[in-house]
């Protein structure tokens, strides 16, 4: 029987491991006001914790500890592998994207920023390198008919487990000797910056301000906007294309408000008109 050390932020792939009678969790690493965490306490499993600043602690405890298989499901760490390597040890990360496709810690954002038509997760050997290591397994999915950013994150926690699984049969069938397969495609990276989460109503185009609020629209994150004076925080919104509203409101100025009310914002850009339909005024 396999021992397992677990670190990161989501439980399905956990939950993988947990029902599997091959292997014995015998560390859990969570991330501190996680889903991870909320699941843990929610079925009564042990479970070490830690924060964004931790990282120390988190390699010294990783060093001490006695395990077979390292998986690592969202740790916001770069893990220094080759401290942890020994002849016996495996080390495996699941990521929430198609590698070698938006490496980095925020690839679920990435998918529409970098407006990308396909999602997908993948399972790789670690290194000390940034999603890097033999592909295990991959699965590739459209993210067309109506995905937002919220079912988004959703998919591809299913899309993780679901791999995951592939991925360990895999490695049972060969005794745990597979090697995997390289990635000859550079790929790309994303990690969100302050600057992608704001939006400039008087300068930006429809589609650019939309592509923003979609791909960081959930409570936890929206983009920030200056309206006449004030500042939102907006999570949803849409083109308008009604070409009597077009007409009938094309002599005003962008970023200059419509019509409101305490739910909707009517809102002139610099090619058209959008709604927002959530929002805060945060300032």
């Amino acid at each position: 029987m396999k021992k397992i050390l677990f670190i990161g932020n989501r439980f399905p792939v956990l939950n993988v491991l947990l029902r599997d009678s091959d292997f014995t969790v015998t560390h859990v690493l969570s991330q501190k006001d996680s889903f991870l965490q909320k699941d843990l306490d929610a079925q009564h499993i042990p479970y070490t914790s830690y924060g964004t600043d931790d990282k120390e602690r988190v390699v010294s405890t990783i060093l001490s500890a006695e395990y077979d298989i390292l998986v690592s499901n969202g740790c916001t760490f770069i893990l220094p592998i080759s401290q942890f390597q020994n002849e016996h040890r495996v080390f495996i990360n699941v990521h929430p994207s198609y590698l070698p496709y938006l490496r980095g810690r925020h690839p679920v954002n990435g998918v529409f920023i970098r407006n990308l038509q396909f999602t997908g997760a993948s399972v790789h050997f670690m290194d000390d390198s940034i999603d890097s290591g033999n592909i295990i397994a991959r699965k590739k999915v459209s993210v067309s008919g109506g995905i937002d950013l919220w079912l988004l994150y959703r998919l591809s926690f299913i899309l993780e487990a679901e791999v995951f699984q592939h991925a360990i049969i895999k490695l049972k069938k060969s005794n745990f000797t597979y090697q995997g397969y390289t990635i000859r495609s550079i790929g790309s990276y994303y990690t969100r910056k302050s600057e992608d989460m704001f939006v400039d109503l008087h300068t930006m185009s429809t589609e650019t301000i939309l592509g923003r609020i979609k791909s960081f629209g959930i409570p936890t994150q929206g983009v920030t906007a200056v309206i006449e004076k004030k500042t939102y925080k907006i999570y949803k919104a849409d083109k308008i294309t009604n070409s009597y509203l077009l007409t009938r409101y094309s002599q005003y100025k962008a970023g200059q408000i419509l019509l409101e009310d305490q739910n909707q914002l009517l809102i002139r850009t610099i090619d058209g008109m959008i709604k927002i339909s959530s929002f805060l005024i945060v300032g």
